[in-house]
């Protein structure tokens, strides 16, 4: 509901191998919902300018998510004004045609971003095509994103697959990856292991904040289980510790980023700042998760 997320990925003897990624990690079906929010709303206050809908929030969204739900299987589809008082009857109507000129800038969107994933895998692969487009999660089923895909990916999009399944099914098997590697370390079970292998990569770099600006160590595209060691310098002379921030990001065109955590680092021979580095090293593991030593 938050997120977008394209990944190209090759699929032979078992094993799924993620080739690029790209995304938008504030783009998704809730932006869809807000559009929706912010129609019913400005029809509710030109209804009834009195109405005080602070409180009722939650199902005012629940309403505009079930209107969502109902224009991917119908023409016209109706908010119900009385989710914010028992005393407004009257129901406030959107056709469809009307709901996809309010997702389009949304659509859009998405359509650069696949657009520019791809684009980026077929400049590293000279002359290599892909087979298919396949649409994961909800609001793939939205019917306007199907036709707005068709249109510029003719005969590309994959259609035999359910996409709410597809997401759970893969939850289940990346559950169970992560289920028998926890037994294995522990002697646990010792059967031999021939599932589906997943070789994955870091979507997004990683840095720490060094002298008021960022310092990339794990770029975008970083396979899992490879550990990246980066000396760093601490800023005072003599310090006994030093404090790391980790982020993720895209700090370069965007300003907007996610604070993985901050850790302290003991300086076991304090000494001038420039001459005794510490080296840390960090590792994107087959769990998704970033470690640090």
């Amino acid at each position: 509901g938050g997120t977008f997320d394209v990944s190209i990925i090759e699929y032979a003897n078992n094993e799924f191998k993620i080739l690029e990624t790209d995304g938008d990690s504030h783009l998704g079906g809730a932006d869809i919902d807000n559009c929706l929010i912010d129609y019913f709303l400005k029809k509710l206050k030109d209804k009834y300018p009195e109405a005080n809908y602070s409180k009722r929030l939650a199902k005012i969204k629940s309403e505009c998510e079930q209107v969502k739900v109902n224009l991917s299987a119908s023409d016209e589809a109706f908010f119900n004004f009385s989710v914010v008082h028992p005393d407004y009857e009257d129901v406030c109507s959107l056709t469809r045609d009307e709901f996809e000129r309010l997702m389009e800038p949304i659509i859009l969107k998405t359509l650069a971003i696949l657009n520019r994933c791809i684009g980026r895998w077929q400049e590293k692969h000279p002359g290599k095509d892909y087979n298919g487009i396949l649409l994961i999660g909800g609001s793939s089923e939205i019917p306007y994103v199907r036709k707005v895909l068709e249109k510029e990916f003719p005969k590309r999009i994959l259609t035999n697959i359910t996409p709410s399944k597809a997401v759970g099914e893969g939850a289940f098997i990346r559950g169970l990856f992560l289920w028998v590697d926890w037994f294995l370390a522990r002697n646990l079970y010792t059967h031999d292991v021939d599932a589906i292998r997943i070789v994955d990569i870091l979507p997004q770099k990683v840095g720490i904040l060094v002298d008021g600006s960022i310092l990339t160590i794990l770029p975008e595209g970083q396979r899992v289980d490879e550990e990246v060691s980066s000396p760093v310098f601490y800023a005072a002379d003599n310090a006994r510790f030093f404090r790391i921030k980790v982020y993720q990001g895209d700090w370069e065109t965007n300003e907007d980023l996610t604070t993985m955590g901050s850790f302290h680092v003991t300086i076991p021979h304090p000494g001038p700042s420039n001459s005794n580095p510490i080296v840390l090293k960090f590792t994107y593991c087959s769990d998704c998760i970033v470690r640090i030593k």
